[in-house]
């Protein structure tokens, strides 16, 4: 891929900063060694740099905090409120997910820790046209449900999300992402809908959650388990179950790395790629490697 420089640099060039931060990029990183984009995009936008020695850890916390200051996207946001759960949490037992399903939905950041809590960011670039459906699936899921905004956007929200529902304000300070409760979610126990909670559990949990209940699985065949299982499900005390619900979704995952990341510009990608720990250790590998100034790609100018 060529990069085509033109007279809105500034925007495009926050634009392919933005985009090294995904899913791909790393996993080219981590399995086939490819600094091939990131060498690209150094070229293509920091060529004044180009004889400087720095690794590529380094240059993304630097294109990281470029994007804190001027371009405030979902992966900034997101990482920095990841970054903000876990230094809170971090002598808690807390297992935190990058995108959870539920319902049809599907809420940008879960946390798990004696209570279930769900929080779905809007930036500046998006709008709350899906936020009520998004909204009436958690609340029939989740102990606790916020949104994260930008500040000036409290308003723009207030109006059309549910009262139960937490607000917490984005701002920057000092080329630092800031977060504010502007409004505590409601606390909800009873509030579990089995028919949306059958949807987001494996059978293996399901399972599990029957027989820590009742001691045994339901005496049918196979294609009448899911159906009996269901049944007794909604049976379980609605508080008992919101808490047991809680301890077995924690058993998917460990997030050790996420605990000990110390690229803190990278923990939602880490967390986004679920690697595992030698995965972790060969992207660390590679990030301490200092960029070759003489690989150079080839710009079009117009």
């Amino acid at each position: 891929m060529e990069i085509l420089k033109n007279g809105n640099e500034g925007v495009q060039r926050l634009r392919y900063y933005s985009s090294l931060f995904s899913r791909s990029v790393f996993m080219r990183l981590i399995k086939f060694n490819d600094f091939s984009k990131i060498d690209m995009i150094r070229n293509a936008f920091d060529s004044d740099q180009i004889a400087q020695q720095i690794t590529y850890g380094d240059y993304l916390d630097k294109i990281y905090l470029s994007l804190v200051s001027q371009y405030r996207n979902e992966y900034v946001v997101k990482n920095a409120l990841i970054n903000k759960i876990v230094a809170t949490n971090k002598c808690e037992n807390i297992t935190v997910f990058n995108e959870f399903r539920v319902g049809d939905s599907i809420a940008d950041v879960v946390t798990f820790n004696g209570k279930s809590r769900a929080y779905e960011i809007k930036t500046e670039l998006d709008s709350p046209k899906r936020l009520c459906n998004q909204s009436d699936s958690y609340l029939k899921f989740f102990n606790e449900s916020y949104i994260v905004v930008p500040g000036n956007k409290i308003e723009t929200y207030l109006s059309c999300i549910d009262d139960r529902i937490g607000i917490i304000a984005v701002s920057t300070r000092s080329e630092k992402i800031a977060f504010s409760k502007y409004r505590r979610a409601e606390t909800l126990t009873d509030n579990m809908d089995v028919d949306v909670l059958m949807r987001v559990l494996r059978i293996s949990e399901m399972e599990y959650l029957v027989k820590k209940w009742y001691g045994k699985l339901p005496d049918v065949g196979y294609f009448e388990m899911y159906d009996a299982c269901k049944e007794l499900i909604r049976k379980i005390p609605a508080e008992k179950l919101s808490r047991m619900v809680v301890q077995t979704i924690k058993m998917r995952k460990e997030d050790d790395i996420i605990f000990n990341n110390n690229r803190k510009s990278l923990t939602q990608i880490c967390l986004a790629l679920n690697i595992n720990s030698g995965q972790y250790a060969q992207l660390c590998k590679n990030l301490n490697k200092t960029i070759n100034p003489s690989y150079v790609f080839p710009i079009i100018t117009r």
